[in-house]
């Protein structure tokens, strides 16, 4: 069994439609980074081209409760590749709709601001978890 998780009722709704036909999977709008799920219940995480958007400290430590020992994590993202010019408008919006939405939630403040910025590779190894490559 599938579940898949967003921030974003339009994502939720089309992935919902596309699975119609699909009874191996759920999906559920989520608010923060609190999954409604039991901890230890999951075997694998998958976040595709998400992650770089997400605040890491609270996620990292709900991705810890929720899986089970030995259960895995996969992380597929983007590489970091120079912006153009041209595209700078459409960053820095993006960046403020991102923080805007996230310091609407009072827990996300505090590892938010010091979050910001890093690199995923440097956040992980920080906490301890393992980096495959």
């Amino acid at each position: 069994m599938g579940i898949g998780f967003d921030t974003s009722a339009n994502i939720i709704e089309s992935a919902i439609k596309l699975n119609k036909d699909n009874s191996n999977i759920s999906f559920n709008l989520i608010n923060g980074p609190v999954l409604p799920i039991e901890g230890q219940t999951i075997d694998l995480i998958i976040s595709l081209l998400s992650f770089r958007y997400l605040d890491w400290d609270p996620l990292m430590d709900e991705i810890k409760r929720v899986l089970k020992p030995g259960g895995k994590i996969l992380i597929i993202d983007m590489v970091t590749v120079p912006a153009k010019w041209r595209e700078f408008p459409m960053l820095i919006n993006q960046k403020l709709v991102s923080i805007s939405s996230v310091l609407q939630i009072p827990f996300f403040i505090i590892p938010y601001a010091t979050c910001y910025g890093s690199r995923v590779e440097e956040y992980v190894k920080t906490q301890s978890y393992k980096i495959r490559t």
